[in-house]
């Protein structure tokens, strides 16, 4: 188990880096939301159980960084225990109206991050940097 500090608040890899799957504790502070992203690949099943946040999604199979607008985005309420599935190819982005907690479950491929959005302009894929003291 090690934790990751974001900008956002942190994940805890519950797991460490398992090679079938990996699971998460995400923390995110009130009033931060997570990168506007999507996977090739990935595959994510998250749980809200604690807070109130907006899920902003859209699910696109050409999504690029160059075609999508704000007005092509959905958004949601999330309450505890709400259920949230990702597959590839969904742009998707939290933000936290309270402090929350989320549990997450994933395939493997955590390099396989396409930011298209960033408050903190953090590239795209795994960043290294984030994991080092793991």
């Amino acid at each position: 188990m090690y934790k990751v500090e974001k900008p956002w608040g942190y994940e805890l890899w519950i797991n460490g880096q398992h090679p079938c799957y990996a699971l998460k504790k995400i923390s995110i502070k009130a009033g931060t939301k997570t990168s506007l992203q999507y996977h090739n690949f990935k595959q994510e099943t998250n749980v809200l159980f604690q807070g109130l946040a907006n899920l902003h999604y859209k699910k696109n199979i050409l999504v690029e960084n160059d075609c999508v607008s704000a007005s092509d985005i959905s958004t949601i309420l999330l309450k505890p225990i709400s259920a949230m599935d990702v597959v590839p190819k969904t742009l998707h982005r939290v933000e936290a109206i309270t402090d929350i907690v989320t549990f997450e479950t994933s395939t493997p491929h955590l390099d396989d991050v396409i930011r298209v959005q960033d408050d903190s302009k953090r590239p795209d894929g795994r960043l290294i940097e984030e994991h080092i003291n793991t």
